[in-house]
Formats: structure tokens, C-alpha cells, sequence
């Protein structure tokens, strides 16, 4: 039995690959992420894209998403936008969330074949994350310095405030 351990590869944004007796492992997945949600207190609901070369034959683009750090997942289905010369453009949305919402999410493409395809290449393992949240700024304060002091010199301030930390 031959096994290969191939974790977090990267080479400056390049595809790598691997062969080994004619199989092919790679970091580069079937999938592009095209548009992703970030943090921020936007609670309407947001658009994922993902681009799928052309030469593919998709029957399904998949949107799985959880609001319970991934115990769970609710899927819904990514429509196909447009083709271009690039590929197939698809798009879904994930739903408004409230605030203080943390979503994971990742897609699976499925093609003709029974082959299937997810972003992050090895989800549901790992997974994309957005925060809904109105925050700006979290101060954390390393107490594990040689000078233990807070950000105001150890004297008292509002959470979040604008003029926290000013001398």
C-alpha cells in the first residue's frame, strides 16, 4: 500500500503537482473562487461566484454552508451565470445573517462523470469563513510581554473606542 501526505502546499501562487505510478495529486483545485463574502455587518445576503474551466461537464454546483462551525451543513444549488472563454461562471447566495453570525461554507462541483470537485480542495475538512459583525477593531492585549501594561498604560478605557489607546 502506497499513501501520500500532501498538506498546505503552496509555491508562490503556482500550481504544483505530484505523480506517483500514474496517479496525480495536486494543491490546484478543479474550482476558482470568483467572488467571496468578507467580514463585515452586512446582514442582506451575499453572492459566491466560482468559475469552472471549460471542458468540464458539470451536472451540479453545490453551496454548502453552516452556521454551527461545521457540525452541520445546509446546501443549496449555484446557477450558471455565463460561459466565457475562461470557463462557466456560477453563482449562489448564502442568506442574511444576523449580526455576530460566523458562516463556513465551501462548494462542490459534480460532473457527468461521478468525479467530484469541492473549494477548499479538501473540503468539508476545511472551509471558507465570513464573520457578520460591526466591530472595527478587537484590541488583545499580550499580557505575556517583560512590561505588563494594557494599550493605556494601565488605565482604564471603553471597549472598542475610537480614542482608546490615545496618550
Amino acid at each position: 500500500m502506497k499513501s501520500v501526505i500532501w498538506l498546505n502546499a503552496t509555491a508562490t501562487g503556482q500550481v504544483m503537482q505530484l505523480g506517483l505510478d500514474q496517479v496525480t495529486f495536486t494543491n490546484h483545485g478543479l474550482l476558482s473562487m470568483m467572488q467571496q463574502p468578507a467580514d463585515s455587518a452586512n446582514t442582506a445576503p451575499l453572492q459566491v461566484q466560482a468559475l469552472i474551466p471549460n471542458g468540464v461537464d458539470i451536472a451540479q454546483v453545490l453551496l454548502h454552508y453552516s452556521l454551527d462551525d461545521g457540525a452541520t451543513f445546509i446546501t443549496s444549488s449555484l446557477s450558471l451565470q455565463s460561459s466565457t472563454a475562461a470557463g462557466a461562471l456560477f453563482q449562489g447566495e448564502l442568506p442574511a445573517q444576523a449580526l455576530g453570525s460566523d458562516v463556513v461554507y465551501y462548494i462542490e462541483a459534480r460532473q457527468t462523470n461521478g468525479y467530484i470537485s469541492n473549494s477548499p480542495i479538501d473540503a468539508p475538512n476545511s472551509f471558507y469563513r465570513y464573520r457578520i459583525d460591526d466591530r472595527q477593531n478587537l484590541l488583545v492585549d499580550d499580557f505575556a510581554a517583560p512590561h505588563l501594561r494594557t494599550r493605556l498604560n494601565g488605565g482604564p478605557g471603553f471597549f472598542n473606542s475610537p480614542s482608546a489607546g490615545v496618550m
